[in-house]
């Protein structure tokens, strides 16, 4: 069960273990009254408006305004939600003796008020006013009053309680008045300090006139200027359409250029590629006619070796038709032919070419692996690495191998190179037995 205390700031209270406590403004009190339950309890504490602030030496009528329509919107905050409210004057009860009277409502409530001289004075001042100048006031203290929980024996506050002596209370009543009066002439005097204050106020009125029209004037002009501002951003808003599409266009452009660029690039890759081959091919036909060279160099030399020979030839072909014709020879002939087989001279010559060609192959001085590598397109030819080396090879200065130089090897022996026989066939051949230097 919830308790929710109003008009109170106290905190020390014993706590149980049925109920929660709970302290609020007077702010808070129809929200929760919309959200408590049925059986939570709600207490109002007052107190009567003399005890709130010492009014003796500060009268004023807002006083009994205040306290006045405070405790008339509790009232009617209470008629509306007819919920359980425990109401009382915690200048004649404490709140620890309501709550005793919540937990045991037969106990005896005991009355905490103070009786002296300064109270009755102070309460003597405020029924006097309240009984000449307040009827208002009475209705809401003898009604919240009657409502209070009190002590057993204490009445309720009554006006008619307090009709006795009339004329001292009068006399006070007339004080109070008195005192109005002279608040009255501080009145007068603040309202004329407000009219000079009205005064000042119309001067800064006019300034601020001037200064409205002045702000008027620099709103026009603003206001022309933004109208410019619209025209060109409005301009530059197609101005940055055209750009946008010269951009587009642009951008377009260089993509088409990229794709010629690139189109352009693979030709040149191709063009290269086809240069390379073409270099390749050139190198290749310089190798082809360097090797023709060398084979018409050697063609020369045996055309010169077989006129020579024809020559020889015919010389003895002339002796030896003398011969074939003499009577000796045609005696022998069949002896001859017994003893000796024929062999034609191509066959000796492919024989010997073959024999050379083995010898250069066997050399420690020739490595095939080592002249296929230096020389591709011997390799690509498919060509004998050893015949090619004897036949062209070392007439282009192609080394046979890391082990053997043809320049050096011509260098330092020049009669071979005026023989015109290959460099290493002439070393194995010649050399070795000569001691012959194939290195500086």
């Amino acid at each position: 069960m919830n308790i929710y205390i109003y008009g109170s700031s106290e905190t020390e209270l014993e706590q149980h273990s049925d109920y929660t406590i709970h302290f609020s403004t007077a702010k808070e009190l129809t929200s929760q009254i919309m959200l408590a339950a049925e059986s939570d309890i709600f207490i109002w504490q007052y107190d009567y408006p003399w005890n709130v602030n010492d009014i003796s030496n500060n009268i004023s009528t807002n006083k009994f305004d205040s306290w006045n329509e405070k405790q008339l919107n509790f009232l009617s905050i209470i008629k509306k939600a007819k919920r359980k409210f425990i109401i009382f004057n915690k200048s004649v009860i404490t709140l620890p003796e309501v709550f005793k009277h919540i937990t045991n409502p037969g106990e005896k409530i005991e009355n905490q008020s103070e009786c002296n001289q300064k109270k009755n004075e102070i309460l003597n001042v405020y029924l006097g006013i309240l009984f000449l100048w307040g009827k208002k006031y009475w209705r809401t203290l003898e009604f919240i009053d009657d409502i209070s929980l009190r002590p057993t024996g204490v009445k309720a506050l009554k006006k008619s309680t307090f009709t006795s002596a009339p004329d001292e209370k009068l006399a006070l009543a007339v004080n109070f008045l008195l005192s109005l009066e002279c608040n009255n002439n501080k009145t007068i005097s603040l309202e004329e300090s407000i009219n000079l204050r009205f005064n000042e106020i119309a001067t800064l009125t006019l300034m601020l006139q001037k200064s409205q029209k002045l702000y008027e004037t620099e709103v026009s002009k603003n206001n022309k200027i933004n109208g410019i501002v619209k025209t060109n951003n409005t301009e530059l808003k197609q101005d940055t359409l055209v750009l946008q599409e010269q951009n587009n266009s642009l951008e377009n452009l260089k993509k088409e250029i990229d794709l010629i660029n690139i189109t352009n690039n693979k030709y040149h890759n191709k063009i290269n590629e086809l240069n390379l081959e073409l270099n390749e091919t050139k190198k290749s036909l310089s190798c082809r006619f360097n090797e023709l060279a060398v084979m018409t160099d050697m063609l020369e030399k045996a055309n010169r070796n077989i006129s020579k020979l024809q020559k020889k030839l015919d010389a003895a072909n002339e002796k030896h038709e003398k011969i074939k014709n003499s009577f000796s020879w045609k005696a022998t002939a069949p002896i001859r032919a017994l003893s000796h087989p024929v062999k034609t001279k191509k066959e000796k010559n492919t024989k010997k070419l073959n024999d050379t060609i083995q010898l250069i192959r066997e050399s420690v001085y020739f490595d095939s692996d080592w002249y296929l590598s230096q020389n591709p397109d011997v390799k690509n030819s498919g060509i004998d690495p050893a015949r090619h080396y004897l036949l062209f090879g070392g007439f282009e200065n192609r080394d046979p191998s890391t082990k053997f130089s043809n320049e050096i090897y011509l260098e330092l022996h020049p009669d071979v190179k005026e023989k015109g026989i290959n460099p290493l066939e002439h070393y194995i051949t010649f050399g070795v037995k000569e001691n012959r230097r194939t290195s500086y």
